[in-house]
């Protein structure tokens, strides 16, 4: 009985080419860097507020604007946080108290009510959310222009005459 053996190939005839070749995915590169422009868009608000929170005052207001800052100061910061303005911090707290309070708030509620609307079964759950769904993609500064339309209405008066009487 003859056994055959088969030649193992050596590194020269592995390198010409009976590796097989990964192809480029083409898709993914595009959703990163989709995801990539969208990022940097979304951070550069943050980047520009911290830059210029570090440069001096005649940087700020030069023209062309600097991306990255020449001279460094923390003097803003020094400023704000002195004794001699008690009431930036007193702001500053009242802020603070306030938004973790609305945090936990919503927290609390919105899992109690996430928790019952996923547990249970309903007619019209799918209107529901859908509801829900456009109600957190609507921005509410789009809600200014139609609120100072209805404030300053003459119709408005009939439901807070004070108001009005404060204004005028």
């Amino acid at each position: 009985m003859a056994v055959r053996q088969q030649a193992v190939p050596s590194a020269q005839a592995r390198a010409v080419g009976t590796t097989p070749r990964r192809r480029t995915n083409w898709g993914a590169i595009g959703r990163y860097i989709a995801v990539a422009v969208v990022l940097f868009i979304a951070l550069a608000p943050f980047y520009w507020t911290a830059i210029t929170s570090i440069k001096v005052d005649s940087e700020i207001n030069t023209s062309p604007p600097t991306i990255v800052p020449h001279t460094f100061t923390t003097k803003n910061y020094v400023g704000a946080l002195e004794s001699n303005q008690p009431a930036f911090a007193k702001d500053l707290l009242n802020s603070t108290i306030v938004a973790i309070s609305t945090t936990i708030l919503a927290l609390a509620f919105g899992s109690i009510c996430a928790y019952a609307i996923a547990r249970t079964k309903f007619r019209g759950k799918g209107g529901v959310l859908g509801i829900i769904l456009s109600v957190q993609m609507f921005p509410l500064i789009a809600l200014v222009g139609p609120l100072y339309v209805f404030f300053t209405r003459r119709r408005f008066s009939v439901i807070c005459p004070r108001i009005l009487k404060r204004r005028h």
